[in-house]
């Protein structure tokens, strides 16, 4: 079993180096390129759809896990020309040129079974009326019934044309994308985009029409909806196997944080499912009443965001800031990740280490091998029989720096702990 080796750093000092213990590793070869993970944690939200017929209309949220009990909302619109009133709807808001210096003239004006623009007043009988045509946008976006932690992750639009003119879109205030051919009435246009980063999920959606004429362009038909997604708040990204979540700091107790995801682990006689992404996060906390003395913190599900289970195992690895004092490289890590001061405890090294997938964890000091989690043994892990501890240190590496020592641990595990 490896154990950590003591030795003074004045003893070290000719040489540059303080190696306080290194296991064997079989991490990622130095130059290897291992890929960010940077897509979002979300979870679906539900679906909000776009009911119009014979002039009125609704909004309806079908919330996810619940489609039995959908959320309606009446669109608010007056008559005779159901223009929909401004500043309505809860679920969504319906703008007429948000750009436009005539906006507040203009009104969002339902026809029959879809919806356009009427800019300036035009006499509701008109052939332009209800019709995003030249100069003229449509602006979509969720309403203040719907949180900020809900966005839109793809729409399917559906599109009216009268007489020509094809569908422009902008999500957000992104820029207004090219045009897409329409070429039948109504039909259905699937707004999606990769989701590589949060960014890419929208809120809102503008629409115009390539049209030339006050007369023609094209109107949103009955049935657009929205696919609505939730942000994780517990996770910053999803991680699959063989992509890492890096944290950077300038200031505080550490500089870098690594954490790579392995292959899940493997367990005799056990088939374990695909890798599949789960949420992750890495922090490098300043000081504060959790944490005075600052911390690192990571964590990483044990589900994966399609609901398989999943047997995570990683490393962690920490550049921390450089110090003076030698006292201070004796690390200690609060493995249920709680903060309290009575949490802390040094950290132990491996029973063995080759990969990320097959590594042993040592066993939980003091815990009793019972099924039942003891007391004295806050965050451990139930592995074939006995208790362990869900992090043990695979290397801690030590390099002088002028008066200071920089220091570099590698963790492996699986897990949610402070480290300070």
């Amino acid at each position: 079993m490896l154990g950590k080796t003591s030795r003074t750093i004045g003893a070290l000092t000719a040489m540059g180096l303080v190696v306080a213990g290194v296991a064997a590793t079989s991490l990622p070869a130095s130059g290897q390129t291992v890929p960010e993970a940077t897509q979002p944690v979300f979870a679906p939200y539900g679906t909000l759809t776009i009911n119009l017929t014979d002039r009125v209309g609704t909004y309806t949220l079908d919330l996810a896990g619940d489609v039995t009990n959908p959320v309606p909302e009446p669109i608010l619109a007056s008559q005779p020309c159901a223009a929909v009133l401004a500043g309505t709807g809860n679920l969504l808001r319906l703008i007429p040129n948000p750009a436009s210096a005539t906006k507040d003239a203009d009104t969002v004006q339902i026809r029959d079974s879809a919806v356009g623009v009427n800019t300036g007043n035009t006499s509701c009988g008109s052939s332009a009326a209800a019709v995003i045509a030249r100069n003229e946008q449509l602006k979509i976006e969720l309403g203040p019934a719907i949180p900020a932690s809900v966005y839109v992750k793809a729409a399917s639009l559906r599109v009216t044309q009268l007489k020509r003119g094809d569908l422009q879109v902008r999500l957000d205030d992104r820029t207004m994308g090219s045009p897409i051919t329409i070429s039948q009435s109504p039909q259905t246009v699937p707004i999606a985009t990769p989701i590589n980063t949060t960014a890419d999920l929208f809120r809102s959606i503008t629409l115009q029409s390539t049209s030339t004429r006050d007369n023609e362009g094209l109107s949103v038909f009955n049935g657009t909806s929205f696919e609505l997604v939730t942000l994780d708040p517990n996770f910053e990204v999803a991680v699959n196997c063989g992509e890492k979540v890096t944290q950077t700091a300038t200031a505080g107790i550490a500089t870098k944080a690594v954490f790579f995801r392995g292959l899940n682990a493997i367990k005799p006689g056990i088939v374990q499912p695909a890798c599949s992404d789960v949420g992750a996060s890495v922090e490098i906390r300043t000081s504060g009443a959790t944490y005075p003395a600052g911390a690192v913190f990571w964590d990483n599900s044990q589900i994966g965001v399609d609901g398989s289970q999943q047997a995570v195992r990683g490393t962690i690895t920490i550049d921390w800031a450089p110090v003076a004092d030698p006292a201070k490289l004796d690390r200690q890590i609060d493995y249920d990740g709680d903060g309290l001061a009575a949490g802390f405890v040094p950290t132990l090294w491996c029973v063995s280490f080759a990969s990320p997938t097959d590594g042993v964890l040592p066993l939980y000091p003091g815990a009793a091998q019972t099924v039942a989690r003891p007391a004295n043994a806050p965050g451990a892990v139930y592995i074939d029989g006995s208790w362990r501890v869900p992090w043990c240190l695979v290397s801690d590496t030590r390099v002088l720096q002028g008066s200071t020592i920089k220091q570099t641990e590698v963790l492996f595990g699986s897990g949610d702990p402070l480290r300070k």
